[in-house]
């Protein structure tokens, strides 16, 4: 087999997924973009191809920096990957690797995804995915650059003005436009009709999330209150957690792909349930991910617990004044 194949093969893989995205989620020091850039570039002068791919795979996993998952780090490395040269299959690999990496990071961190996915998601490596995979994973960028977008709009406004404002009125069409694209795509879905293999399964997890996440950044200002908006009854607001719960289980259990990309549907799952039984659920997936070697998940629930606490006091609070 060519080394070029094998290689291809190799970074296509989840297992080398999974090691590149625990390498790069596990990391404790700070790396100096300038350092970084200098790297890469020595890299390319003395590699092409997919040996490129490896050694600068290998230099991200085993060096001591501990690349962060944190900001300004992923985009670097897919800006720093032309996307209008001829990239080998196993470059291309690597590409869809960080898409992926960026694409939970962001959401998770709340940050915009700066370079243009238009220009880097084209990878002919993902033409095995199921197509559905694909639409979510594009879903998944758009509504985190738009939740960027619409908490900046609204504090950019002074909150006495907020109620008449013809640009929240266009945020918030814009929202229920994006919800419709999420049910467009759960029918599309199910007319496709297709097996229930790992990538199917999360793309159906992070299809739930996404409602829960999208819908729910519509619920911490009262200038939506006279508007159409985007929201979910509770009855769906349950079956949506209860769907993230109960397929998460059977992806961490039966298959290889990456523990790090449950995070997000988890936290989403998280954030919206009180009762003990629900949390106690999430917080043993969680735990699972951290012993998988995906130390963020250490985060990930302290944010949790956090906000429970939280919660709770106000649940005090209120139960306080009606006495």
């Amino acid at each position: 087999m060519p080394v070029g194949e094998a290689l291809s093969g190799r970074l296509a893989s989840w297992g080398l997924l999974g090691r590149l995205l625990s390498g790069l989620a596990v990391g404790h020091y700070k790396i100096c973009t300038r350092r970084f850039r200098r790297k890469v570039q020595s890299l390319e002068r003395t590699y092409s191809g997919a040996h490129f791919s490896m050694v600068f795979l290998r230099y991200l996993v085993r060096k001591p920096h501990g690349f962060r998952y944190s900001q300004n780090t992923t985009p670097i490395v897919l800006l720093l990957l032309e996307p209008k040269r001829l990239l080998s299959l196993s470059t291309r690999s690597l590409v869809d690797a960080y898409w992926i990496l960026e694409t939970n990071r962001a959401i998770l961190f709340g940050d915009s995804i700066t370079p243009d996915p238009d220009k880097y998601m084209l990878s002919s490596t993902r033409e095995n995915w199921p197509n559905s995979t694909k639409k979510i994973l594009m879903l998944m960028i758009q509504t985190s650059n738009f939740a960027n977008r619409l908490f900046d709009e609204i504090e950019s406004i002074p909150q006495e003005l907020r109620a008449l404002d013809p640009r929240l009125d266009a945020l918030a069409h814009e929202g229920l436009e994006i919800k419709e694209r999420f049910l467009d795509w759960q029918a599309e879905s199910q007319s496709e009709e297709l097996p229930m293999g790992p990538f199917t399964k999360l793309a159906i997890i992070i299809y739930h999330a996404l409602l829960l996440y999208h819908c729910g950044n519509f619920a911490y200002y009262p200038c939506w209150m006279a508007r159409m908006i985007p929201q979910l009854t509770q009855s769906e607001v349950d079956k949506h957690v209860a769907a993230i719960l109960d397929l998460s289980q059977t992806l961490l259990s039966d298959t290889d792909i990456p523990a790090v990309l449950l995070l997000f549907p988890l936290r989403m799952a998280g954030t919206h349930v009180l009762e003990s039984h629900g949390q106690n659920r999430v917080l043993g997936a969680i735990r699972q991910i951290r012993q998988k070697g995906f130390v963020v998940s250490d985060r990930i629930e302290l944010d949790l617990q956090e906000f429970w606490h939280y919660k709770l006091s106000i649940l005090a609070e209120a139960n306080e004044m009606r006495v």
